[in-house]
């Protein structure tokens, strides 16, 4: 879709409180995205929660008189679509972190580092020493599981820095601190 259709789409729905072309373009965007998320996460794909969260991203853009919506800025944003993405992956995480997925390989797991980290020395270690990822990541705080995790399913620095409201090269920095504090405890707990 070009900019221009965008721009129409939510200035219709800011302006003019038309939001259907907006629900209408985007629901399948976000119900795939939200059905990609649950795979990442190994987490078994109800159709009802998957409406549901659907149904909870919309929520998000048009509540309180379209907050969220009147926030996006075409010029900083790729486009409006990536950031609906954006905000469809958090929601799906915080919806499974919610129901116990909180873990990188499903409900509650404990298990080792699996292959993904292999190929980020920072974390080789903990492979050969068999240190559990979610024992690892408990010393780091909440906010930095949330980056981490959405850097391993591979979202862009930007996109990480519009769900926590920092900038590209904040969640860069923070990426680096965060390989170092793991580090950092896996040289620990090998010692």
């Amino acid at each position: 879709m070009t900019t221009d259709k965008e721009l129409k789409i939510l200035e219709s729905c800011i302006r003019r409180n038309r939001c259907e072309g907006l629900v209408e373009q985007y629901w399948n965007l976000v119900c795939s995205t939200v059905r990609k998320t649950f795979r990442v996460k190994n987490a078994p794909i109800a159709n009802d929660q998957v409406e549901d969260i659907c149904q909870e991203v919309f929520f998000q853009l048009l509540d309180d008189d379209r907050r969220r919506l009147r926030r996006f800025t075409p010029a900083k944003e790729h486009s409006l679509a990536r950031w609906i993405v954006v905000i469809a992956t958090h929601t799906t995480l915080n919806f499974l972190r919610k129901h116990g997925y909180d873990s990188f390989m499903g409900q509650n797991g404990r298990t080792e580092v699996d292959e993904d980290f292999r190929a980020q020395g920072d974390i080789e270690r903990a492979i050969l020493n068999k240190v559990t990822v979610d024992s690892a990541l408990q010393v780091i705080s909440h906010i930095d599981r949330i980056v981490i995790k959405l850097y391993r399913l591979g979202v862009p620095a930007k996109d990480i820095g519009l769900i926590i409201d920092s900038s590209e090269a904040a969640v860069n920095n923070r990426i680096s601190r965060i390989k170092k504090t793991l580090s950092e405890f896996i040289d620990y707990q090998n010692s």
